[in-house]
């Protein structure tokens, strides 16, 4: 290795173009075995110790120098002209040999690169071993690419379900947000469905027609998890989802319900254009005349999947260290973060009891995984498998430890296109590849039309993600960051497009909460005696243990901690929920843990705040409780009652 182009002609040239490689050098045996995959059927290989006498007008020198390229018509090219011409022909990325033959800056840069690795075989070999393995073969992703597809499905299956047993409580005629309400209000405002983007413009947002809509999500995401129609039933699983969260904003508004989008979005441009996916060596079909036809996963798709793991691991970790919060910085957020969380298992008590030392090493590794190792998802195999089992890693701990509903289990989900099927074979032994067939004729012409779609996603992704680029740069002290500039139309297409929440920006736990306030909802009939509601998951009585949700995500439990943030001004839906208790409503008390009013409504309810905390071992062992309450509770609601179906304040008659 190491020349350029060669001049000179072969007077006897193959019939078929013939790489000549140096078979005595251990890093020319790796590439060529890396390269005869997609070699194959398109160029013909041999070491030079072979070959060498069939073309003497190449010296031995040239062929221990650099690889040599013979062509049919006689022509040579040697060292980096022999590669690019080889990709070219093999019909893998055409438009470098066309830059290295057309730029001569671009040629010399290319020839002194070839000679560098050429003079230092030995530690590019090494480097080679180390970057991807013992596996030095071409990476695809085909097998992988199934795998997230039909786990995709699982996680749209877990989120419907989820929500088709609150969805009336929530948004129903006479839940606490009626949906039906939200379509009178955008019909009157004359709002289509690119203002509010959901099938209930057709349907209705009655009881029914939610309870269709969660049902016809299920069917589609089980459709998906078989591999059936795929493109179409990963298109009709975003498509019921963002309808459903367009209607129910109040209580579907969380990053993950977004990442969940935006994930979805994309995987309806993944799979190939076919009627079901295969496993394994099911996966390659033949057309009328024999050929080959593969069922191969669109790389741009996934290309921008692992696009949008960096973004969102990134900038997750950025927003952090961005906010100025002193227990980000000083490593000390973790000795909140376990009780202070939206819904902490019984295991949470557990993590929070940690000694200091352990929990800042536990947060200097998650910001490790969040800045650093994101950006080893562009590198080879090995790094970027690296990458998936840190973020998975994370993933697990987070999950264990908290109640984010099917969060973590996307971004799991998330971390399957970075692992290449190389090693997916090795839990799946019997399944099968065939890279270098061609896709359908329908999978093509889908790629087609997908593909200026799925190029100005990847632009329009860039503006969210513009924040974290501007906050990291501050991080690290840049005096005036550099800011990216978007042409207006860029602009105006991502805002225009905004109301599908399918390219977002991230950024979780920006600010750590250093205290726990929990609402409890009190009902009375006499003014005197106050009984509390209780909830199915989040903390009231301090002796329960804090139960496990995941994969359900309780929609009205995790607004509670939110609204304990602030005060009722804020969270206007809190007093709706106060006046469907008071009017017994039952798709609302079906979301409660316990009535302490079973019979007949109370006459008012009012909501207080006491601050949580969890007990000690010493106060656990003594009293049995996982929580304790600090100090007398503050008002957060005054009693409400209702005066002609209508709520006011409740003042009890002395």
């Amino acid at each position: 290795m190491g020349a350029t182009a060669q001049k000179h002609r072969v007077a006897h040239p193959p019939e078929r173009p013939l790489l000549v490689y140096d078979g005595d050098c251990g890093f020319c045996l790796l590439m060529v075995s890396r390269w005869r995959e997609w070699l194959a059927g398109h160029i013909d290989d041999a070491p030079f110790q072979a070959a060498a006498e069939r073309f003497p007008e190449i010296s031995r020198d040239e062929f221990e120098q650099a690889v040599q390229l013979i062509l049919p018509d006689g022509r040579v090219a040697g060292g980096a002209a022999a590669v690019f011409e080889a990709m070219s022909i093999c019909g893998e990325t055409p438009w470098v040999a066309r830059l290295y033959r057309r730029f001569p800056f671009f040629a010399t840069c290319a020839d002194d690169a070839y000679s560098l690795v050429a003079r230092n075989r030995t530690t590019f070999s090494r480097i080679a071993r180390f970057l991807h393995g013992r596996d030095l073969s071409h990476p695809t992703f085909n097998l992988s690419g199934e795998i997230f597809f039909r786990l995709l499905g699982v996680i749209y299956l877990f989120a419907f379900l989820s929500l088709w047993s609150q969805v009336i409580g929530l948004a129903g005629e006479h839940g606490i947000v009626p949906a039906v309400r939200l379509m009178d209000a955008v019909r009157e405002n004359h709002a289509g469905f690119w203002r509010l983007p959901t099938l209930c413009h057709f349907i209705g947002a009655g009881d029914s027609s939610l309870r269709l809509l969660c049902a016809a999500g299920t069917a589609a995401s089980v459709l998906m998890m078989l591999g059936v129609l795929p493109v179409f039933s990963a298109f009709a699983s975003w498509l019921i989802y963002l309808s459903i969260c367009s209607v129910i904003e109040v209580f579907l508004n969380f990053q993950w319900d977004a990442l969940l989008l935006e994930t979805g979005f994309l995987a309806i441009f993944l799979p190939p254009m076919t009627l079901s996916l295969r496993w394994g060596a099911h996966s390659v079909r033949a057309d009328r005349a024999g050929t080959a036809r593969s069922t191969q996963f669109s790389r741009l798709a996934r290309w921008l999947i692992v696009w949008l793991v960096f973004r969102m691991m990134f900038a997750t970790g950025v927003v952090k260290l961005a906010s100025g919060d002193a227990a980000w910085w000083n490593l000390t957020a973790l000795t909140y973060h376990y009780w202070t969380q939206c819904l902490p298992p019984w295991t949470a008590w557990y993590f929070d009891k940690m000694p200091v030392w352990a929990h800042r090493l536990c947060c200097l590794i998650m910001f490790v995984i969040e800045l650093a190792v994101p950006f080893l998802v562009f590198f080879p195999r090995r790094l970027r498998h690296f990458a998936a089992a840190s973020f998975t890693a994370l993933m697990i701990v987070i999950l264990v430890s908290g109640n984010y509903g099917f969060f973590n289990l996307l971004t799991c989900v998330l971390c399957v296109p970075l692992v290449d099927d190389q090693w997916w074979r090795k839990l799946f032994p019997r399944s099968a590849n065939v890279p270098n067939a061609s896709p359908a004729a329908a999978t093509r012409y889908f790629r087609r039309l997908a593909a200026p779609v799925l190029l100005l996603v990847f632009a329009m992704s860039w503006l969210p993600f513009t924040r974290a680029i501007v906050a990291a740069q501050a991080i690290c002290g840049v005096a005036e960051p550099w800011r990216p500039a978007f042409p207006t139309w860029l602009i105006g297409l991502h805002n225009s497009v905004s109301p599908f929440r399918s390219i977002n920006g991230y950024g979780l736990f920006a600010v750590m909460t250093k205290y726990r306030d929990e609402i409890i909802l009190e009902g009375t009939n006499d003014g005197v005696t106050w009984l509390p509601y209780e909830f199915k998951w989040k903390p009231d009585d301090v002796k329960r243990r804090p139960p496990f949700s995941t994969p359900h995500m309780p929609r009205l439990d995790w607004q509670m901690w939110f609204a304990a943030l602030g005060d009722i001004r804020g969270d206007p839906w809190l007093v709706n929920l106060i006046v469907r208790l008071l009017n017994g409503e039952p798709t609302v008390i079906t979301l409660l843990g316990r009535n302490p009013f079973p019979e007949k409504p109370p006459r008012a309810i009012r909501a207080v705040a006491y601050g949580y905390h969890f007990t000690t071992f010493a106060e656990r062992r003594e009293t049995g409780a996982w929580w304790k309450r600090d100090g007398p509770p503050r008002d957060y609601c005054p009693p409400i009652t209702l005066r002609d179906g209508k709520p006011g304040i409740f003042r009890p008659k002395r």
